[in-house]
């Protein structure tokens, strides 16, 4: 009879050390390449998408090798919901606030569902890219 193989080890990295390590790899990145882009005259709209490229890029090989290598996150947060208290926040129910705007509800099941949620994304991604194409053409103007 075979043995059975021993069981994999994996490398077990700290969840609250690689959210610190996120935070000041993401705040290093966007800092370098704002002054790095202000001797070549980029906007802010250059700098944030060199910015974005940079940090998908990065997460993007960061979580595939993690993945290749089988490494793992150790939970030593905890609940998040534990360490905050609600009594600082002065109200919790916005169920009540109207604003005014168009109601969506998508309570369809199934694809129909899914293909009128899915438009709804591309109509939002649309309109968010002709805003930004608009800031960015106004701060174009404006210098």
């Amino acid at each position: 009879m075979e043995s059975s193989p021993n069981p994999r080890t994996y490398r077990l990295l700290s969840a609250g050390n690689v959210a610190l390590v996120s935070c000041v790899v993401v705040t290093l990145t966007t800092v370098a390449v704002w002054l790095f882009g202000l001797g070549q005259h980029r906007s802010l709209f250059a700098n944030s998408l060199i910015s974005t490229t940079i940090l998908f890029t990065a997460f993007f090989a960061f979580t595939s090798m993690g993945l290749f290598h089988g490494v793992k996150l150790r939970d030593d947060v905890g609940r998040l919901t534990d360490r905050i208290s609600r009594r600082h926040f002065p109200r919790t129910d916005f169920s009540d606030l109207d604003f005014g705007g168009p109601d969506f509800h998508f309570d369809g099941d199934g694809f129909a569902g899914f293909l009128l949620a899915l438009l709804a994304w591309v109509v939002a991604a649309i309109l968010a890219l002709f805003l930004i194409w608009l800031l960015g053409a106004l701060g174009r103007v404006n210098n």
